[in-house]
C-alpha cells in the first residue's frame, strides 16, 4: 500500500526537482509524518483517559519505534533504487528514472550526500542499533514485567542469552 502510494505521486513533478527525488523524499518523510499522527493520537487518548505522563511518553516512543520498523523495508528499497545506476552508451542513469544521470551530475551527488546516505545510515544502522542497546542495557531485567510490557514483541522467540539476534 505504501509503495503504491509513493509510486503514484508522479503528478507532483516540479520543473527544478525530478520526481525520483520527490518520491524518495516522501518515502523517507512518510514514517515520521505517520509517527507524529500516531503520537498525537496517543497523547489525546491519554489525556482523555487521564493517564500518567510517563505512560504517554513510553507509548509515544514505542509507537515511534514500531512505525519506523514497519516502514524500514520500503524506505531502504527506495534508497537503493536511487543509487542503482545503469550504463547506456557510456553514460550512467538512475535505473528507475532514465532521464537523470548518475555521474557528472551535481544535483544527483547533492541528493546522495545530503539525503540518501544519512537516511540509509539512520534506517539501516541506527534503527537496528536502538533495540540492541536498549536490550543490552536491560540485559538482567529483559524478562521482567516492566521491560516485557515495553518491548515484549521484540523478545518473542528469543532466549535470555540470545537477545541480540534481533539486531543481526
Amino acid at each position: 500500500m505504501v509503495c503504491s502510494f509513493i509510486n503514484e505521486i508522479n503528478f507532483f513533478i516540479i520543473d527544478k526537482i525530478p520526481s525520483v527525488y520527490l518520491q524518495t523524499s516522501l518515502s523517507i518523510s512518510l514514517p515520521f509524518i505517520f509517527s507524529l499522527f500516531l503520537m498525537l493520537f496517543w497523547t489525546i487518548y491519554s489525556f482523555y483517559r487521564k493517564l500518567k505522563m510517563t505512560l504517554i511518553f513510553e507509548k509515544c516512543l514505542i509507537t515511534l519505534f514500531i512505525t519506523m520498523l514497519y516502514f524500514q523495508s520500503p524506505v531502504i528499497n527506495a534508497l537503493a533504487n536511487i543509487v542503482n545506476c545503469t550504463t547506456i552508451e557510456n553514460e550512467t542513469y538512475i535505473t528507475n528514472y532514465l532521464i537523470e544521470q548518475c555521474t557528472h551530475n551535481l544535483r544527483y551527488q547533492y541528493w546522495i550526500y545530503f539525503l540518501i546516505i544519512p537516511s540509509f545510515i539512520f534506517f539501516a544502522i541506527v534503527l537496528n542499533l536502538i533495540p540492541f542497546l536498549y536490550m543490552a542495557h536491560h540485559k538482567s531485567q529483559l524478562f521482567s514485567q516492566a521491560v516485557l510490557c515495553k518491548i515484549g514483541f521484540l523478545l518473542n522467540g528469543y532466549s535470555r542469552d540470545k537477545f541480540y539476534w534481533l539486531s543481526i
